[in-house]
C-alpha cells in the first residue's frame, strides 16, 4: 500500500509536535498529502456557566475560534518543512475522524493515550483501531520516527475451513506485504511472527483436559515446525533482499507479541484487527488491547475482513 492521503489526529493542543513530527516524516517519505484534524471535545452541559463566571470563555463558537487560531499557527510553523492542511471540529471526536477519512484517507496518525484509566477501562484508541475503515498508527511521546526493527504479527494457523483458511492466507500477506514495503522506505531490519499455543492454558492447568507433558511438546514441535514452514513460504514472495527475520513463538499472543517486540528493540508492530468476536488466532477486541496497551513502541493496525 502506498500512503499518499494522510490524516494526523490531534485531540488536545498540548504534547503534540512528537506526532505532528512524525506525521511530517512519514509524508516526506511517502510524499504525501498531510492534513491536520483537531479534533476537540463537545463542552458539557454546565460548562458554559462554569466558564462565564471565570471570564474565560462563553460559547463553543469562541472557543472553536480560539482552536482554529492556535492550528493556524501551528500549520503555519510546521509548514516551514512541509505543506500541511488543518481543520478543527467540535464534537464527538470519533465521528470527526470518521467522517474525515470519507475522503479517501490511507493512513490515520495519532498519539495513544497513556492515561492508566485508558488502558485499564479502552479508550477511543480501540474503538478507532476496530472500526476505522483506513489502517491506524498509534503513536508514542518522544519516539523515534526512522524506524530500525519492524515486527508483523501473522497468524500461520490454517486449521480452518477452505474459505477462512485461504481468508487468513490473503491477511498474512497483506500484512507482510505492508511491511516489507514500510522497511523497505525507512532501511529497517523486518520480522515476521506467529504465536501458537498447543491447547488453551486454562482447560490444561483446570484439569479438564489431562496430556502427558511428552506429548505436548511433540505437538508444539510440530506446530512450531509447520508454522515456520508457513512463513518461510510467506516472506520468499515478497523482496528477498530484505531478508526478514521469522520467528515462531508458543504460548500466549497477549503477552509473546509484547515480550517478543520488546526483546528485538521493534520500533513498529504491523498487526491486523478484526472487529469481530469468535475468530481464534487473529487480534480481535480485548486481545489486541491487551496487547497494544503493553507496547512502548508505533502500532500500525489494518482493519481485515473474513471470508
Amino acid at each position: 500500500m502506498e500512503f499518499k492521503n494522510l490524516l494526523c489526529v490531534l485531540t488536545a493542543t498540548h504534547r503534540c509536535d512528537d506526532v505532528l513530527s512524525h506525521a511530517v516524516h512519514l509524508a516526506e517519505r511517502y510524499q504525501a498529502k498531510l492534513n491536520v484534524l483537531l479534533a476537540l471535545d463537545s463542552l458539557p452541559p454546565n460548562a458554559n456557566m462554569i466558564m462565564e463566571s471565570a471570564n474565560y470563555v462563553d460559547s463553543k463558537i469562541s472557543i472553536e475560534e480560539q482552536a482554529r487560531t492556535w492550528l493556524n499557527a501551528k500549520v503555519a510553523e510546521w509548514n516551514e518543512r512541509y505543506p500541511i492542511d488543518g481543520q478543527v471540529t467540535i464534537g464527538n471526536p470519533l465521528a470527526h475522524i470518521e467522517e474525515a477519512t470519507q475522503g479517501g484517507v490511507d493512513l490515520v496518525i495519532k498519539q495513544a493515550s497513556d492515561d492508566l484509566l485508558d488502558r485499564l477501562f479502552g479508550t477511543d484508541d480501540m474503538h478507532l483501531v476496530q472500526t476505522c475503515a483506513s489502517p491506524v498508527l498509534l503513536t508514542h511521546h518522544k519516539l523515534p520516527h526512522q524506524y530500525k526493527h519492524i515486527l508483523v504479527a501473522v497468524d500461520a494457523n490454517y486449521h480452518y475451513p477452505p474459505e477462512e483458511a485461504e481468508s487468513r492466507k490473503r491477511i498474512n500477506h497483506q500484512l507482510v506485504a505492508h511491511g516489507l514495503q514500510i522497511a523497505q522506505r525507512e532501511n529497517a531490519q523486518c520480522h515476521i511472527v506467529s504465536v501458537f499455543d498447543v491447547y488453551p492454558p486454562a482447560l490444561l492447568g483446570d484439569g479438564f483436559i489431562v496430556i502427558p507433558q511428552d506429548a505436548l511438546e511433540d505437538e508444539a514441535q510440530v506446530i512450531a515446525a509447520e508454522q515456520r514452514e508457513i512463513l518461510d513460504e510467506l516472506v520468499a514472495n515478497y523482496a528477498p533482499t530484505l531478508t526478514p527475520k521469522v520467528h515462531v513463538v508458543q504460548g500466549n499472543p497477549r503477552s509473546e507479541l509484547a515480550a517478543l517486540a520488546n526483546n528485538v528493540n521493534a520500533d513498529l508492530v504491523v498487526m491486523g484487527t478484526v472487529a469481530r468476536t469468535g475468530i481464534s488466532g487473529l487480534l480481535i477486541g480485548n486481545t489486541a488491547d491487551a496487547i497494544i496497551s503493553q507496547l512502548n513502541c508505533a502500532v500500525l493496525t489494518f482493519k481485515t475482513e473474513l471470508g
